[in-house]
């Protein structure tokens, strides 16, 4: 049986909003006295859709069947941990934040619509939008190019490889570069090791990769009642955080961190509805308490 702490907490219905709160009142007291409140608006708006847009995606892929919002909760609580005391670093007009938004926006996207591709009755069509708006993210950081081998691995992997969906995805790859470069003679920017602007970047990492780590062990080694499509999602999503995990472990480009803690907060919203052991409850405690102490270091 269930732990009464883990249950509550993955079947409460309070437990989404007040993170969404606790949210809210982290963003007001670290940019309070920021010149740019505009800009730090716009971030949090974005940011709350980005966790309510997970309750859609599992919905369509059906990941946790029971009634619960724990995704959305996880999401919040690493963004107001991890990504709240920095997000405004560095975005001080419309251009920047445009390229901080956007550019992540245009990223999970694109990792949908090659996720999906699986269950489309039309995947070519999916899979040639998927790389075209991988390509134009590149433009502004051309190391999100490496993702290439990645998003070919996942259509093998997903069974929506074909020639004709193969052509369709060169074809969508390749156009904003000829578009770019050639037509509009625009220059791609130069393969740079962008600097995080999160300090302490070793341990987030650190605490991401445990958590990675902890949902592998239990979706591959514990082995629960899967159906074909929920085996399906979780290991893309697996394969895909461990993916961008290393990219950003690797300094490649830090556009990468908010499609890694969608997917986080994907799988260990999983973990933590589905497992029932003694130990998941120490382990969500550890969850929860871990970013809110890496919250009060970075305040301090």
């Amino acid at each position: 049986m269930k732990s009464n702490l883990q249950t509550r907490i993955t079947r409460s219905i309070l437990a989404t909003p007040l993170m969404a709160l606790a949210l809210l009142v982290c963003w007001i007291f670290l940019y309070s006295r920021h010149e740019w409140l505009a800009g730090a608006g716009i971030v949090l708006l974005v940011q709350i859709l980005f966790g309510l847009s997970l309750v859609q995606v599992n919905r369509a892929s059906q990941i946790i069947r029971k009634h619960t919002n724990i995704m959305c909760f996880f999401y919040w609580l690493f963004v107001a941990c991890f990504i709240a005391p920095f997000a405004m670093d560095g975005v001080g007009d419309w251009r920047s934040l445009g390229e901080s938004l956007g550019v992540p926006l245009l990223l999970c996207l694109s990792l949908w619509l090659l996720l999906t591709s699986r269950s489309a009755q039309y995947n070519t069509g999916r899979l040639y939008h998927s790389f075209l708006l991988l390509s134009i993210t590149s433009y502004v950081s051309l190391e999100l190019l490496y993702m290439a081998p990645l998003y070919l691995l996942l259509m093998l992997y997903l069974r929506s490889m074909s020639l004709r969906s193969l052509c369709a995805a060169l074809f969508g790859i390749a156009l904003p570069v000829v578009t770019f470069y050639f037509l509009l003679h625009l220059p791609y920017p130069e393969l740079l090791h962008k600097e995080f602007r999160i300090p302490d970047i070793d341990y987030l990492l650190i605490y991401f990769g445990a958590l990675w780590l902890i949902t592998a062990f239990y979706v591959w080694g514990v082995r629960p009642q899967l159906t074909a499509a929920v085996r399906t999602w979780l290991y893309a999503l697996l394969f895909l955080q461990l993916y961008l995990l290393a990219m950003t472990a690797l300094h490649l480009s830090a556009y990468t961190i908010t499609p890694m803690l969608l997917c986080t907060s994907l799988t260990v919203g999983y973990f933590f509805t589905t497992a029932s052991s003694r130990i998941s409850l120490l382990l969500f405690v550890g969850a929860l308490i871990a970013p809110l102490v890496f919250l009060c270091l970075s305040v301090w």
